[in-house]
């Protein structure tokens, strides 16, 4: 064979499994809605695929006897001007002329159901992702974490509390322990695929919306109303930076904010709180990074993938140099010599909490306390932030926090309902692993909250607590928010975890760390070179390594200052010499 003719062979190869490919992908629904009503292709495809304009042919559009073909060449031209002009549509398939989507829905669960009728491996896909799952086994410490399994010092953990945590949950009735993991019903389609913003899950209802008119919270007069399943499955559409942070911008449901670097502003936010977001700038989306394959979104705090090397092709962009390429990102060549070993958020996020007042420690012993009545207490500053609420304890707020450096691999390893420690050294709730001396770390900037939280004080290791009475609780007389008996709702969390409780416990120090990645600053306000490199900069508090600007050794640079000292005054003498002659003679 003529190796000129290679390339030929190989071109003609690839385009005829292209064309095999697709007719595999869509000849069964092909061949099902010929069967059931002869048609064109173009008509079958059009079924689903409603808003890509359907070929015609000429008779068609004419009277029957071909005058379409012989159209006016101005009239054609002047439609094909109003088509450049009408906007081009989100996406090939408008889902308000699906019949199946007209009907009125009473419950979630059948929205799913109507959904998953064309998006039939949708279901399968979900039940594989950390999303659905809440649990992630980490390929390297083998810790099995993940909601279901980890707690933290924050909304602690989610043992006996499942109807609420489930308010962000992409699921319906997640509250006890026999909830179907396998069930394509339980899916919530809509929390992801909502474009109306109308739609949300009720607090402690299992993940269901509210079905009825419903006050939460309880008694402050605000009713949910039932949101319009119809209206809303008819309009669903790509995940958005709405539908993602509902829940990732708000961790709890009483006050937002808990990561200063995921505040509710990046819903809509200005350049200068995040460059890539900013709605006036890039406008990304979550997904524009944290780009999805299969419903599943990579990028954890469990492991971070920016410092992962088994980073599947497709997951790239949510590493800043997936698109800042190249040995010479920056103008200035000392800054690219940085890249190596200093993450890119430790420049470029300055401060975290810059939109406003962010959560930076919560205390859980105060939680209880009651007015002279034995109602509920709600205290506010004021500036409108809780500080005291009776069912979960006191809180600190603070802006424009600089940020604590680690050097981190990304392993971080997470202590757990009954894991042992030492209390008089207080609690990192996870552990994040690397030193300068390991080729493979990077220095990354965190926030860091404190907390103060129960824990078991004969074994030594924190509590699960069971806070919520909701409707499938087994007793509600312990839960804590409707007893605030600090011992019967640790006793009933601990059952649920299936750790031994000894019956006495007392309040523990906490600190849980955040790698920092949102929130990113235009490149003008980045931290400035001294910023770092001086003796009380940002890095004064890192140990192990060498910085220049920070360090120093006194003998040396004694040495060092007379040495110049000498050189000055040699300078001065020569100088002197110089025009003394002149003076003499």
């Amino acid at each position: 064979m003529n190796q000129r003719h290679l390339p030929v062979l190989v071109v003609v190869a690839v385009l005829t499994l292209l064309l095999i490919g697709g007719a595999l992908h869509h000849g069964g629904r092909l061949i099902q809605a010929a069967q059931a009503a002869p048609t064109s292709v173009e008509a079958i495809c059009h079924t689903c695929h409603n808003e890509v304009r359907p070929i015609v042919s000429a008779q068609e559009e004419g009277d029957g006897d071909g005058e379409g073909a012989a159209q006016d060449d101005d009239e054609a031209g002047a439609a094909q001007d109003g088509e450049a002009e009408a906007q081009v549509p989100s996406s090939t398939a408008d889902h308000s002329q699906y019949e199946i989507l007209q009907q009125d829905f009473a419950t979630a669960p059948e929205v799913t159901e109507a959904c998953l009728s064309c998006h039939n491996q949708a279901d399968m896909q979900l039940h594989a992702t950390t999303h659905w799952n809440w649990e992630f086994e980490h390929p390297v410490t083998g810790e099995l974490l993940g909601k279901q399994h980890v707690i933290n010092n924050s909304t602690l953990s989610i043992a006996g509390n499942k109807e609420y945590c489930a308010t962000c949950h992409n699921g319906y009735g997640f509250s006890g322990e026999d909830f179907d993991f396998t069930s394509a019903r339980n899916i919530d389609c809509l929390s992801c695929h909502d474009t109306t913003g109308d739609y949300a899950k009720l607090p402690g209802a299992a993940g269901n919306p509210a079905y009825t008119p419903t006050e939460y919270p309880p008694g402050s007069g605000n009713i949910r109303q039932p949101p319009d399943l119809t209206r809303i499955a008819q309009q669903v559409g790509s995940t958005s930076r709405q539908t993602c942070g509902s829940c990732h911008f708000n961790e709890q449901n009483v006050e937002p904010v808990i990561h200063g670097h995921l505040p509710h502003q990046l819903s809509d936010p200005p350049p200068e709180l995040d460059v890539h977001m900013g709605t006036e700038h890039l406008d990304f989306s979550c997904a524009t990074c944290h780009e999805p394959q299969n419903h599943d979104f990579w990028a954890s705090q469990y492991y971070p993938v920016s410092l992962r090397d088994d980073v599947p092709e497709h997951l790239v962009h949510t590493t800043c140099v997936s698109c800042h390429t190249g040995q010479n990102v920056h103008r200035n060549d000392a800054l690219n010599q940085h890249m190596d070993r200093v993450a890119c958020q430790s420049c470029h996020i300055p401060e975290y909490g810059r939109a406003g007042p962010t959560m930076t420690s919560w205390d859980w012993s105060t939680a209880g306390r009651t007015d002279d009545q034995g109602n509920p207490i709600v205290e506010r500053n004021a500036e409108g932030l809780l500080i005291y609420d009776s069912r979960y304890g006191s809180f600190a707020w603070d802006t424009n926090i600089v940020p604590e450096y680690v050097w981190t691999t990304g392993i971080i390893s997470y202590t757990q309902v009954g894991d042992t420690f030492d209390p008089t050294a207080g609690v990192t709730i996870n552990q994040i692993q690397g030193s300068y001396d390991d080729p493979n770390a990077q220095l990354w900037p965190v926030s860091r909250f404190r907390g103060i939280q129960p824990y078991d004080s004969e074994n030594n290791y924190l509590v699960a607590v069971d806070l919520y009475a909701g409707e499938q609780a087994d007793d509600p007389a312990t839960a804590f928010w409707e007893t605030f008996d600090w011992n019967a709702a640790i006793q009933a969390g601990m059952a649920l975890e299936g750790v031994p409780y000894s019956g006495q416990y007392d309040f523990i120090e906490t600190q849980r760390y955040w790698m920092l990645n949102h929130s990113v600053a235009p490149a003008d306000q980045a931290v400035s070179c001294g910023a770092c490199h001086s003796r009380d900069g940002r890095l004064a508090g890192l140990s192990g390594s060498y910085v220049p600007g920070r360090d120093y050794n006194r003998l040396l640079d004694s040495i060092g200052w007379m040495l110049l000292a000498g050189v000055f005054l040699a300078v001065l003498f020569h100088a002197f010499l110089r025009f003394l002659p002149g003076r003499m003679f």
